[in-house]
């Protein structure tokens, strides 16, 4: 019979009836340290035990607590208490445990896991905020893989009317109906782009700052939201809302209006349609508060495969950056 390693720290001699005691109803008994041994094909673990809760006074130092697989029993008498538990239950507990709450460092990245919120000061600097003629930089897709409709740009106050909510930085969407009289279509779309039809991009939209190009008449913001449908192979809406955020009547240090989203779960796309008196006008946003609908560690892990990267200025003309921004979006447009 092999010797066990001596307690974590000794303690002066008990009866084994003393050291052999059941905790008290409601204390809890955890683990210092663990030891395995494999004997006679048989593996056993032990750990030196602690015990707290309401009526948790003092531990025997030299307490142990014994687990084997097959739920062999120990020969002979023993001083110390025995925990028997199959590998199998050990197994199934991990398990659960990993799909409820997964490790960052298991299950794909910090990124990859629960929610988060944009608000874009991790772009390129524009300049100084109180140049005047520091202007709006198109908002390139993906940003951290997610993939925003053509009229978007990254902009500071001024030239904007709104401050952020948060940070320097935050977006502007000008409808592109506004610029082009040809295009009729004023409607902001945010999307997993070409991760639309997998299972494990489906996200939850939690919260937006908002604001508009308005100083009398309310801003009325219609939301969609869109879920990708696997026997059609298309998005079809699930929600909808409309909230109405107030004018601005200086339109000059606007402060932005938070709105939390309810029931606006498992979307692979939002769609944003904002009018002032039936017309289409410019509106402003930061802190885009979204989350992972689905936790598991598989679909983090699945998540983690596509990367989370920022797209930045380079030394493409404005020109060709005017152009590529609507092939960037037609990719998963359709």
């Amino acid at each position: 019979m092999p010797s066990l390693p001596p307690p974590v720290s000794p303690a002066p001699m008990e009866t084994p009836t003393q050291v052999a005691a059941q905790p008290a109803t409601g204390v809890s008994v955890g683990c210092l340290s663990m030891t395995t041994l494999t004997m006679a094909s048989r593996t056993f673990s032990w750990c030196a035990q602690v015990a707290s809760g309401p009526q948790a006074t003092s531990t025997p130092s030299g307490e142990y607590a014994f687990s084997a697989r097959d739920y062999v029993e120990l020969p002979g008498p023993s001083t110390w208490s025995t925990v028997l538990r199959s590998s199998s239950s050990v197994s199934q507990s991990e398990s659960s445990t990993n799909s409820e709450s997964p490790s960052p460092s298991a299950c794909g990245n910090r990124a990859d896991v629960g929610d988060f919120t944009f608000n874009f000061d991790d772009l390129p600097p524009l300049g100084s905020g109180s140049d005047p003629n520091v202007g709006p930089m198109p908002l390139f897709s993906p940003y951290h893989r997610f993939y925003f409709s053509p009229g978007f740009s990254v902009l500071p106050p001024p030239p904007a009317p709104y401050d952020p909510s948060s940070g320097k930085l935050m977006i502007q969407f000008t409808p592109p109906s506004l610029s082009n009289l040809s295009e009729p279509d004023a409607t902001a779309q945010i999307s997993v782009g070409p991760q639309t039809s997998s299972d494990c991009f489906p996200f939850n939209f939690n919260g937006f700052s908002l604001g508009c190009n308005s100083t009398d008449s309310p801003c009325s913001f219609n939301f969609t939201g869109m879920r990708f449908d696997e026997q059609a192979q298309q998005e079809k809406e699930v929600v909808s809302l409309t909230i109405e955020v107030p004018a601005c009547p200086s339109l000059s240090n606007c402060k932005l209006i938070p709105i939390e989203f309810t029931g606006f779960e498992k979307l692979t796309s939002v769609l944003i349609n904002l009018k002032v008196d039936d017309k289409p006008k410019t509106w402003w946003a930061d802190d885009l508060a979204l989350g992972w609908s689905d936790n598991q560690c598989e679909k983090a892990v699945c998540r983690s495969k596509v990367r989370d990267t920022v797209r930045k200025r380079d030394g493409i003309s404005s020109i060709r950056r005017a152009i590529s921004r609507p092939l960037d979006f037609a990719l998963f447009r359709g």
